[in-house]
């Protein structure tokens, strides 16, 4: 029957597209734990470094407005000289506020708060252009675990506005009610390093894990929240942030 054809076509593009999603994280699980057991054999031959870092992003999801953050964490890097002179391994903590806001004008909005703590796994270059400047730059994957955040939803009220009113109703939820807290991605740094101590680097994490669980937002009676307030839809993390480093 030629009418099934784009439903078993629909099916078909779905699973291949999560296989594809599958190998991906199989290979990123791989690069993980061969980064570590390089780590360990080299370990020996180099000193681990820690940094200190707070940071300060700009962050929001998918298509929605951004939102300003922060987040504070530390980080060891490991050289590894049996792959090249200049060759790092970075792996680190962090703790760190994302966000996202929906502005629909008249409508209402939403605006999201979360608090994560995300391990970045990232392979880097530093060159030293003299003994008091350097540069140098890394990416890798990342995972990130939510922990907990607020979101605030604002909402018309339709039985004023029937009446020529224009007023709002408002609820705050658990951001993580309606979204998934396990996130991957992949992350790319750039940055200064100034008297072999301070550093000072822009970043970019782009998120590759749609968190949405659907409507888990609905308003207190059987209602439905306009323009789909009641989901995030596509939610994935983007985050741009500059971050300042101290090494000890």
């Amino acid at each position: 029957d030629l009418r099934l054809l784009p439903s078993v076509c629909e099916e078909i593009i779905i699973q291949q597209t999560l296989i594809m999603k599958q190998k991906f994280y199989l290979v990123v699980l791989c690069l993980i734990v061969a980064l570590q057991v390089q780590a360990q054999s080299t370990a020996k031959l180099s000193n681990i470094k820690w940094e200190g870092m707070v940071e300060f992003n700009s962050s929001k999801l998918s298509s929605m407005g951004s939102r300003i953050g922060f987040g504070v964490g530390v980080k060891g890097i490991l050289e590894m000289p049996t792959i090249a002179d200049g060759i790092y391994l970075s792996s680190g903590a962090f703790l760190e506020r994302k966000g996202a806001d929906l502005d629909l004008d008249y409508l209402g909005g939403c605006t999201s708060s979360s608090y994560y703590l995300d391990i970045p796994i990232h392979i880097g270059y530093h060159y030293s252009v003299n003994p008091e400047f350097a540069i140098f730059g890394e990416a890798g994957p990342y995972i990130g675990v939510g922990l907990f955040g607020n979101s605030k939803i604002k909402w018309l009220d339709e039985e004023l506005y029937k009446k020529g009113k224009i007023k709002h109703n408002e609820r705050t939820v658990k951001t993580f009610d309606a979204l998934k807290r396990f996130d991957v991605g992949l992350g790319l740094q750039v940055g200064v390093e100034l008297a072999q101590k301070f550093t000072i680097s822009i970043g970019y994490d782009y998120g590759l894990i749609d968190l949405s669980k659907g409507s888990n937002w609905e308003k207190e009676g059987t209602e439905e929240d306009p323009e789909g307030l009641d989901s995030t839809p596509g939610a994935k993390n983007r985050s741009l942030s500059i971050k300042l480093g101290y090494k000890f």
